[in-house]
């Protein structure tokens, strides 16, 4: 008994330290313990588990006839992809040239809005065909704008100054 003892301790230690070792730890030494055990379903199993890596990490219940069977389906859908998109690109080419042939085509126009305030009318000009404003050049009216009102276009800039700008009415004699 004497002879034995020790022999069991050891294996209780041995039994514990395996118990609180971590998962994947004891994963491993467990495939290695199979080593010795059963020797050629272990070194079957590794050699799967290497194959799979080597091949780009291959799921566990996929054979590789599957695995090139999606890779094939996998380029031949990126394939009708790529056709479709030039396809596409070129029905949006020609789309844009018949527009602009038929001059439909209209690239947008970028407008802003000037606030201003009548400040008099040019003594020069008929009482009631002008008007100046108290903006100008420098807030970039030029002639040849619109004036609008609360009723539509109301008149037309005739000139700019730096700080005033003179309007023509729609309604008076140009």
């Amino acid at each position: 008994m004497k002879t034995r003892l020790p022999i069991i301790i050891s294996f209780v230690i041995l039994a514990c330290a395996l118990f609180l070792l971590p998962s994947g730890t004891r994963a491993r030494i467990t495939r290695t313990g199979r080593v010795f055990i059963e020797p050629s379903v272990e070194f079957n199993a590794m050699s799967q588990r290497v194959a799979r890596e080597v091949l780009g990490g291959l799921p566990a219940d996929m054979t590789l006839e599957e695995r090139d069977g999606l890779l094939a389906e996998l380029a031949k859908t990126k394939a009708d992809l790529a056709s479709r998109d030039a396809v596409d690109a070129a029905i949006q080419a020609e789309n844009k040239q018949l527009q602009r042939l038929l001059k439909y085509y209209k690239e947008p126009h970028e407008f802003s809005l000037v606030v201003a305030g009548v400040t008099g009318r040019r003594e020069s000009d008929d009482a009631f065909g002008t008007v100046v404003l108290d903006r100008g050049a420098s807030d970039g009216i030029q002639a040849g704008q619109a004036v609008l009102g609360m009723d539509g276009v109301v008149g037309v800039v005739l000139e700019s100054t730096t700080r005033s700008a003179v309007v023509r009415f729609t309604t008076s004699r140009p």
